[in-house]
């Protein structure tokens, strides 16, 4: 028996990946590993499943929480059914398509009706092959069965109903009680509905004979008696009110008065006093004579319907059309009596405007046997459509349990570009790398927030395809990890490639800047001096500019205007030149000054002074920036994305290289083509990249030397 239980401790075999050490799926026995290794040893402990391209059949395998997060419970829980199942593992290994029927436990429940329904597929599609079945295969299988008659579900829908009767049966119940979904997508019945539909036959059909044999009692006013039962039904205790009114009022004596006190009072300044006494008034006043009259004395609530019953009534009933006696209403309460009773047993309405006919012939024939047969044999075929997704699921986690654990238990896929990572989305091409460190992100607020302390440089890109009205779009987080991000600004524009082969137009809408190499981080601090003293000064040549545009603009004004103006105060030429000379002169003083200070003074002494100043006020921040650099956490950018990890993975600068990287060019290449190379060069990497921290050094080092000389030679010319 396969027990998911046992696990060889030896046999488990970890690897170095982003820095720490984790189980690989390389053997069929890893999957019993991964069973059996304890939680906090994978990489991954949740993700949200939105954020997962792997194949949809699979994801829906593996069961969600409320907020759609995918845990390691789940995860084992799946990996535990398919040990269970499946005795030989080893196909899952090398994701084979087609699963072998002798690989399946047969010790196992789920083994062996996965077994037993593989066998029964192959056979009745009538596959060459009886050892194997795959995907494709099984899904025949099932279409084949789920467009029967008999597919398992028990819900007969009436058009592949042979016989004509029984098809009509079916049509009968689902108009009067419902229907059902059939596996085929059609609508039927079941036994449920079958039951229901005979119990209303009968009793509709034995009401409609009772009505047919006692036509002449129950049917008084012949086809007027429907009218009249549903007209007095409207009046009838009003009316029985008013005559029993009209008997207390004879027994009480009809004109004595003085002792009656009346029970309903009004407001006449109160209409809802007036309405409330109308509600609660009798139909009419009594009359002693107790004789119903239709005029303006009866009650203006139930005018109308008086009124209506009035009319019905004497269209059958000779009389006066304004009055009726209560030895009138006697006696038709006696003749409709019977009908009212027998009305008031009829079982149901759903059956009304069916052709009477076609329901008694229904009644009399087998049609119900023959739907009850076909229910039970339904049910005899439903074990092996269930089955059928038992199947389909082995299949689906043998082609791809392994990838997806190499994305949950480890994060091999992640550091291999050859292999499919589920978490990364797709490949960005910008300003002449390739970037797969590319991410979608929900929420850029969120992600910003927890991105920021990860130290690594992030673009916010938005990615559509399509054409109006079907665009797609999605937000993507791409890790810088190499090269530069000097060139990289809002609003630039690349190219994203997504595993399903669409081509998306990508735009940068936000940037968390930091150092991406190593020259990155020693230049960083002269590059942001560098952009402040740019702004500062194209803000201050901004200001002078306009100022003299609008003094210009005035002067010229002014002579056009003509006239005498007035003479303006301010800084004549003469001034300004004698202003600039005395400024000069004090500018030589300045270098005469200094240049009698250092004399006396070594070149290596003034060098050894400017390279302490550079020291004390440069090498804090490239101290900061190198730092940054090197605590780079790839941890705490799939973190930001609702990953939840175990493991610290640090984004070195080889690692860096694998995530962002210009790509090789093809085959061999013009030595004029290529300034910096010759052929068989790598040109994945420059001189940087090779040696990235001798080279930034040395540059360094040189723009130093460079400036000292500048200066030395200045101060030497003035001291001879």
């Amino acid at each position: 028996m396969n027990n998911p239980e046992q696990v060889n401790e030896t046999s488990m075999k970890f690897r170095r990946i982003g820095g720490s050490s984790q189980l690989v799926i390389e053997s069929a026995n890893d999957f019993r590993n991964a069973y059996e290794l304890d939680p906090a040893h994978w990489t991954l402990t949740s993700i949200p499943a939105k954020n997962l391209l792997c194949p949809a059949e699979f994801l829906a395998l593996i069961p969600q929480d409320a907020s759609g997060r995918i845990h390691v419970k789940d995860v084992r829980n799946l990996l535990k059914w398919v040990i269970s199942t499946v005795a030989d593992l080893s196909d899952f290994i090398t994701a084979t398509p087609a699963l072998r029927l002798a690989a399946l436990n047969a010790e196992d429940a789920d083994g062996l009706r996965a077994k037993e329904t593989a066998v029964l597929a192959l056979k009745r599609i009538g596959a060459k092959s009886d050892s194997e079945i795959t995907l494709e295969q099984i899904n025949e299988f099932k279409t084949l069965v789920s467009n029967a008659l008999q597919n398992g579900d028990g819900i007969i829908p009436p058009e592949p109903v042979k016989d004509a009767i029984t098809a009509e049966c079916i049509k009968f119940a689902m108009a009067a009680v419902g229907s059902q979904k059939d596996i085929s997508g059609a609508d039927g019945v079941g036994a449920a509905e079958i039951d229901a539909f005979e119990g209303m036959l009968k009793g509709f059909l034995a009401w409609t004979d009772e009505g047919i044999e006692r036509k002449k009692e129950l049917f008084p006013y012949a086809d007027a008696t429907a009218a009249l039962w549903g007209a007095y039904k409207s009046v009838a205790a009003d009316v029985d009110d008013y005559f029993e009114s009209c008997h207390a009022l004879v027994f009480a004596g009809a004109h004595d008065t003085s002792s009656r006190v009346p029970t309903n009072t009004f407001d006449p300044y109160d209409s809802s006093s007036v309405e409330d006494f109308f509600k609660k008034a009798p139909l009419a006043p009594a009359d002693p004579a107790c004789i119903l009259h239709l005029n303006e004395r009866v009650n203006p609530n139930r005018a109308d319907v008086l009124a209506a019953f009035f009319e019905t009534f004497r269209k059958s009933i000779p009389g006066d059309a304004a009055s009726i006696s209560e030895s009138e209403w006697t006696a038709f309460k006696a003749a409709i009596a019977p009908f009212g009773d027998w009305t008031g047993r009829k079982n149901t309405d759903k059956l009304d405007g069916l052709d009477l006919e076609r329901l008694r012939a229904v009644a009399a024939s087998k049609a119900f046997e023959n739907i009850r047969t076909m229910i039970t044999e339904d049910t005899v075929v439903s074990n092996n459509v269930t089955c059928c997704d038992l199947v389909r699921k082995v299949i689906i986690c043998q082609t791809n349990l392994r990838e997806f654990l190499n994305n949950f238990i480890n994060m091999e896929a992640l550091f291999s570009p050859a292999k499919r990572s589920f978490i990364l989305a797709g490949k960005l091409v910008m300003n002449g790398f390739n970037f797969h460190m590319c991410m979608i992100v929900h929420d850029v607020a969120a992600h910003k927030k927890i991105a920021a302390t990860s130290n690594v440089c992030v673009m916010y890109i938005n990615a559509t395809t399509g054409t109006a009205p079907a665009v797609k779009s999605m937000t993507l987080a791409v890790a810088v990890t190499a090269g530069t991000m000097r060139r990289l600004f809002v609003g630039k524009s690349g190219v994203f490639y997504t595993p399903d082969g669409l081509i998306w137009d990508a735009v940068i809408t936000d940037l968390i800047q930091q150092p991406v190499s190593l020259k990155e981080a020693i230049l960083m601090p002269f590059y942001r001096i560098g952009d402040i003293i740019s702004a500062q000064a194209e803000k201050h040549f901004a200001a002078k500019t306009n100022a003299l545009e609008a003094d210009v603009t005035k002067n010229v004004d002014a002579k056009l205007a003509g006239g005498d103006q007035p003479k303006k105060e301010g800084i004549s030429m003469p001034m300004l030149i004698m202003g600039g000379g005395v400024g000069i002169a004090a500018l030589g003083s300045s270098f005469a000054f200094m240049a009698k200070s250092l004399q006396g003074v070594s070149v290596w002494r003034i060098l050894a002074v400017l390279l302490g100043i550079f020291i004390i006020i440069c090498a804090p921040f490239v101290i900061l920036s190198l730092l940054k650099l090197f605590r780079r956490s790839l941890t705490r950018f799939l973190e930001a994305n609702g990953c939840a990890l175990n493991r610290e993975m640090r984004l070195t600068l080889a690692l860096g290289r694998i995530f962002t990287y210009v790509p090789r060019i093809p085959g061999k290449f013009s030595l004029y083509a290529m300034n910096t190379a010759s052929a068989g060069d790598d040109p994945d990497l420059d001189d940087a990249s090779k040696h990235p921290f001798l080279n930034a050094v040395f540059k360094l080092l040189i723009v130093i030397v460079i400036i000292q000389i500048i200066l030395l030679i200045v101060f030497k010319f003035f001291l001879n």
